[in-house]
């Protein structure tokens, strides 16, 4: 991210590019070619008569920081100081937020680099990158408007900040004498700033909208051509013609300022509303104005001569304006302004209760813009000053005090560069320390600091930690800052509300289960995920608070691991725990201290450490063991800070609840999943899952000892309607030596027990670095569900009686009823989606995805369709989705079950996802009548959360009765849900033959305006004023856009938005638009072909575009090579299995015998090197033998995961020959 002080840089700017609009020429020639000198040589204009009490006065300025602006007549302040009321053109304070939410928030969708071609494009990037250091990516997505007015003001106006060498050697940044730089704001602001401090009202004659509005009616190539003029005109040439205007100022010719402006080439419309209307506008409104008193109004000198002028409206509406004159004797020098303090405005965070003030409200930095969630920044620019001022608050996470003293790492961080925290660079840009002192506001200690930085601005800033956050408070301007005091003030108001004094108490951590003394409620909880070497992770709850007395922190993690997973060493796991945030080169003393047993006897482990940091910090953590946790509690003293008592209260005191501990007999029900089970250890983990077939599981677990035991249970519907012994052992067998990672079964049997019939594994689980790893598996089916049971340990010897105590406790509630299993289960599982317990319904609805009704169910079927369940909204319902996909239609009674899905689609809601899954079932019946019903929704009622693919992709195979679809499929594609798949898919159908450029005409028009609109508004991620935009880009989605508008007849703004295309970067948008921009028999430079004909992954593609269309002759001779070809074959099909490969070459080519027909193999190289130097492997294709084919069918290609040789080249060729390829 640039600086934020980069972006408030251009604040000045564009409110100057608000209020000039234009005006200024950029290019020479006779400057009275229009105007006659008919006013008299001044710029100070006196208003009387017409009943007003006193005169009022008209001011003509420029919009300019540089002295000649400041030269005023000896009459010019007498007369701003004798009136009541300065009016402006605009209201200086009233638009800086406005101004401020432009730059951060820009809507423009403008892309320079294509809108003014490579050539020009390449002129403006020399020319702002000479002056302004910055190339012209940084503007290319501005308004052309405004960036002509910066190129125009990139002239040297003053002497820069020079580098200077101390006597001690070291280079910092020095200011000048005031006189030698210009002033820090430009007029119109001065004027606004004079008046407030005289006490004078101010008003602004216009509103910031207006003036944006008229910037809104200049045609964008206008706009761009005169962007291109400026860049164009040689900077001498400006020169001259920007001397002529200060020349013309200076000798307050307002005449020839007119004549400067009339000498714009613009359309009459665009010159009504840049001058004269607003001319108009301000007439009235100083009227209005001077009929309640006395009025100095400063607007642009261009506004006041003319006969549409601001002096020739006034005198037509009956006022006398008479000139009057001065003598130039630089006035201001003598003018010293009243030592007045205005009003400022109260920013606040009133939650860390911190206050200051700033001369213009502050408007919150967009919380997207910053990147990161711990951070708060207002902004807030004050145009008459040109001062900048931050507002920045920073939580501190738990282990960012790890660091050490966070605000002396902040402001290092701001100084050196060096990223010592991760939210540094928000204070860019860095500078040499000038200097630098500790402070104490409201008995807070912090810094204040100054610098220059390496745009030459002073910054002033102050740096506090209040609590548990980071304020920094900065100001950064000009001289202006010295000579305006404002930044004291800013940071002298700083305040700070005193923290509430926290009382140590007993807190109950919910989340982890755990009662303990900490100081005050925890002001911060967290979940994390924590992730060791061995692939194990677990959810972290962190809870952690501070002891404002001490500024001691007091933090517990516990981290939830299922038991039985950690069959590890256990100081292992300590160590790896401990030493994750800090690493081992801060430090600089470690003790292990051997903590209490745990009564309980439920303790597997506690060590206690005391780590002292090279910052000085010290960090006491007690790791514990226990139950399925793992529990770490910290404590973090700053340096020469401890507190033993609280030390031991926190850490001695805590307790965790008895039902998370202590050992006793748990006999568990579950009535919806018909058993029950005894557990000697409680239930840690309960879930349900909607997989493939549906299941509930919940687990236990216990520690004995140094081993550990796991129980699961998990109930699941039949899957793959597995309902038989035999099929069930086989699956299961599969299972394990499948997916159990060469898992191992050891021994099964067949046991009885409960009432049911079990199969009973023993498995040797076969991770290397954990031998003995070991589960007991029974699993049993029963009517409509399958049990399963698993007990885990360390090794099989552990506690064999305990997995049979678990097996054996398994009883089932009810026994199998009577009759008809499936036509029960058929029942069970329907009633079921009704079920009031959600467990219940989630597996009644995975088990409708794989479940096989009989023809004789579809009537059941049809009466659940029929009905409203507990879970269904407006948007969804997960037992339709299931019940649509278990309905079979009947071609006997298709006209039946269309009627039926008609009538059930018109009942949804527009935004149900059931109304795709009815679209799609209609469309797999690809019948006329069919088709036609799913036209006639798609055009009248098209769903609102639309699963296109799910409805168009059972047309690819069979496009049998797709024109039935059009014309009403081609209304979708203004939806940007549908858009690229009904082009996609149009594009299908027109290539096959099935519809014709007849049935797409009756929406051809709809269709081209849409798509013309869509690619207006296509372009890459953008960065705006330096801060990151993410925007959609789609590079398919516009080549399918492009290629549809392509087939369709030419249309004017069509192919312009081809010619735009051709400059995109992506080279199948590049290609897209050359097919369609021949196709319809328009130019295209040869440069454009050349591009894309280099780039293997769109040679082919291009070529067979060409082809289509008669004009091979079009593409590239260079490129039209079988090696070319070849290359051209692979690399796409490469990238459609895989990805491009990092390196690519050719290596031999042979005469091969391919399909009884004579051609040339090629073969290639290739490897990736994500790792290191990967092998290279091989590759392969076949062009034809004779030169004059290249390109033509039946090519071929081969690539393979086999190491090359350059030894074995005939070998290589064929294996790649023979080898079986899908």
């Amino acid at each position: 991210m640039i600086a934020l002080s980069s972006h408030l840089n251009q604040i000045q700017i564009l409110f100057l590019w608000m209020t000039i609009v234009g005006t200024l020429p950029i290019s020479g020639g006779s400057l009275m070619a229009q105007g006659a000198d008919t006013l008299e040589h001044t710029l100070l204009w006196r208003i009387e008569g017409n009943g007003l009490q006193r005169s009022s006065y008209l001011y003509g300025t420029v919009h300019t920081e540089q002295a000649f602006g400041f030269d005023f007549g000896d009459s010019v302040l007498p007369a701003l100081l004798s009136c009541e009321t300065l009016a402006s053109e605009l209201h200086v304070d009233s638009v800086s937020a406005q101004v401020l939410r432009l730059i951060f928030q820009p809507d423009s969708v403008i892309d320079l680099q294509v809108e003014m071609g490579e050539e020009n494009y390449a002129k403006l990037d020399a020319q702002l990158t000479e002056k302004l250091g910055l190339s012209a990516d940084y503007f290319r997505y501005t308004d052309p408007s405004f960036l002509m007015l910066i190129i125009k003001n990139i002239e040297v106006k003053g002497k820069k900040l020079e580098d200077v060498v101390n006597s001690d050697g070291v280079r910092r940044r020095e200011f000048p004498k005031i006189g030698e730089l210009p002033r820090e704001t430009f007029l119109d602001a001065w004027l606004f700033q004079t008046a407030r401090l005289e006490g004078k009202q101010v008003v602004g004659l216009e509103t910031l909208a207006e003036q944006i509005a008229i910037s809104d009616t200049i045609p964008l190539q206008e706009r761009l051509r005169k962007l291109i003029d400026v860049v164009e005109v040689d900077l001498v040439e400006r020169k001259a013609v920007w001397d002529n205007l200060v020349q013309s100022y200076k000798a307050e010719d307002l005449n020839t300022l007119l004549a400067l402006f009339e000498e714009e080439r613009m359309a009459p419309g665009l010159y009504f509303k840049l001058l004269t209307e607003r001319n108009r506008n301000m007439a009235d409104r100083m009227v209005r104005l001077m009929q309640g008193g006395s009025v100095f109004t400063a607007i642009g000198a261009g506004h006041l001569a003319g006969e549409g002028g601001v002096i020739a409206l006034l005198r037509n509406k009956g006022f006398t304006v008479v000139p009057v004159f001065s003598e130039k004797n630089n006035a201001l020098r003598a003018y010293n302004p009243p030592d007045r303090e205005l009003k400022w405005y109260q920013s606040e965070y009133r939650e860390g209760g911190v206050y200051v003030q700033t001369p213009i409200p502050t408007i919150d930095f967009p919380a997207d813009k910053l990147g990161h969630n711990k951070v708060r920044l207002k902004v807030a620019f004050d145009i008459t000053t040109g001062l900048q001022y931050y507002v920045m608050e920073v939580d501190l996470s738990f282990r960012a005090v790890l660091r050490g003293n966070i605000v002396e790492n902040l402001k290092e961080s701001w100084f050196s560069g060096e990223d010592e925290v991760s939210f540094s660079s928000l204070l860019a840009p860095r500078s040499d320390r000038i200097r630098e002192k500790k402070i104490t506001v409201d008995g807070v200690e912090g810094r204040d600091i100054s610098g220059v930085d390496d745009e030459g601005q002073l910054m002033r800033a102050r740096i506090f930690q209040h609590g548990e956050k980071i304020y920094l408070f900065r100001c950064s301007g000009s001289i202006g800052m010295v000579k305006s005091r404002d930044d004291t003030r800013f940071l002298q108001s700083v305040r700070f509300d005193p923290i509430p004094e926290k009382k140590w108490e007993e807190v109950w951590l919910r989340d982890i289960d755990l009662s303990l003394q900490m100081p005050g409620k925890p002001t911060h909880d967290t979940v994390e995920e924590w992730r060791d070497s061995y692939g194990f992770h677990a959810n972290i709850i962190t809870s952690w608070a501070v002891d404002p007395a001490t500024d001691i922190y007091y933090g517990v993690e516990r981290y939830k691991i299922p038991v039985g997973y950690l069959p590890r060493n256990d100081s292992v796991l300590a160590a790896e725990m401990l030493y994750s945030e800090i690493s081992r080169d801060e430090v600089t003393d470690e003790q292990v201290i051997e903590s209490p047993k745990d009564p309980s006897g439920w303790m597997r482990f506690r060590k206690q450490y005391r780590l002292e940091l090279a910052s000085g910090m010290v960090v006491t953590r007690r790791i514990e063991l226990k139950g399925g946790y793992v529990q770490s509690m910290v404590i973090i003293e700053p340096s020469g800070v401890s507190d033993p008592e609280r030390a031991d209260l926190f850490l001695n005191k805590a307790t965790f609840y008895e039902r998370t501990l202590a050992p006793k007999d748990y006999r568990r029900t579950y009535p919806e999943q018909n058993f029950s089970v005894t557990l000697i250890f409680p239930e840690v983990d309960s879930s349900d899952y909607s997989l493939y077939s549906g299941k509930k599981q919940f687990t236990a677990g216990q520690w004995r000892g140094n081993q550990s035991f796991v129980a699961t249970c998990e109930t699941y519907w039949p899957y793959y309607e597995v309902e038989s012994d035999s099929l069930l052992s086989d699956e299961l067998r599969s299972e394990i030596t499948r997916y159990g990672y060469g898992d191992t079964i050891l021994a099964e049997e067949i046991v009885e027990s409960g009432g049911l019939r079990w199969h009973d594994y023993q498995v040797a689980v076969g991770y290397s670095d954990r031998p003995g790893f070991f589960y007991r598996e029974r699993v049993a089916l029963h009517g409509f569900r399958l049990y399963r049971l698993r007990w885990f340990s360390l090794n099989p010897k552990d506690d064999p009686a305990g997995a049979d105590e678990f097996f054996a406790s398994f009883q089932l509630l009810s026994p199998q009823p009577e009759g008809d299993p499936y036509s029960r289960k058929v029942d069970l599982l329907l009633n079921d989606l009704s079920s009031p317990d959600s467990a219940t319904r989630n597996l009644a609805v995975a088990a409708l995805s794989y479940y096989k009704f009989r023809d004789e169910d579809q009537k059941k079927v049809r009466e659940a369709l029929g009905k409203r369940y507990p879970d269904d909204t407006d948007s969804t319902s997960e037992p339709m989705g299931g019940l649509l996909r278990a309905f079979v239609l009947d071609s006997e009674r298709e006209e039946s079950d269309l009627k039926f899905l008609e009538e059930l689609y018109s009942t949804l809601s527009p935004s149900h996802s059931s109304r795709s899954e009815i679209l799609g079932m209609i469309a797999n019946i690809h019948s006329e009548h069919a088709l036609k019903t799913l036209g006639r929704l798609l055009a009248d009622d098209p769903p609102k959360n639309p699963y296109p693919y799910q409805i168009l992709s059972t047309f690819y195979d069979d496009l049998t009765n797709v024109k039935y679809l059009y014309p009403g499929l081609l209304r979708l594609v203004g939806d940007v849900e549908w858009r690229d798949y009904v082009a996609n898919f149009t594009i299908f159908a027109l290539d096959s033959g099935e519809i014709t450029l007849d049935d797409i005409e009756p929406e051809r028009t709809y269709l081209q305006s849409e798509g013309v609109e869509f690619l207006k508004r296509f372009r890459r991620p953008r960065t705006l004023f330096g801060i990151d935009e993410e925007e959609y880009y789609w590079p398919w989605s516009a080549d399918r856009m492009i290629t549809l508008l392509g087939k369709l007849p030419a249309e004017s703004e069509v192919d312009r938005q081809f010619e735009r295309a051709l400059r995109d970067t992506n080279m199948n948008v590049k290609r897209a638009a050359i097919i369609g921009l021949m196709r319809h028999d328009r130019p295209v430079a040869e440069k454009w072909l050349l591009k894309v004909a280099a780039d293997p992954t769109e040679r082919v593609a291009l070529w067979r575009g060409l082809s289509s269309l008669g004009k091979e002759e079009s593409f590239p001779e260079e490129y039209h090579t079988r090696l070319y070809f070849a290359e051209g074959l692979i690399l796409p099909l490469m990238n459609e299995y895989d990805e491009f490969p990092d390196e690519f070459e050719y290596v031999a080519d042979k005469k091969i015998e391919w399909n009884g027909v004579s051609a040339r193999g090629y073969l290639f190289k290739w490897r990736y090197t994500w790792e290191g130097e990967e092998p290279w492997l091989i590759a392969f294709a076949v062009q034809p033998d004779d030169p004059n084919q290249v390109g033509v069918d039946g090519t071929s290609v081969r690539f393979a995961w086999v190491d090359f040789d350059p030894e074995k080249i005939d070998e290589h060729f064929e294996y790649l020959m023979e080898m079986e390829w899908e």
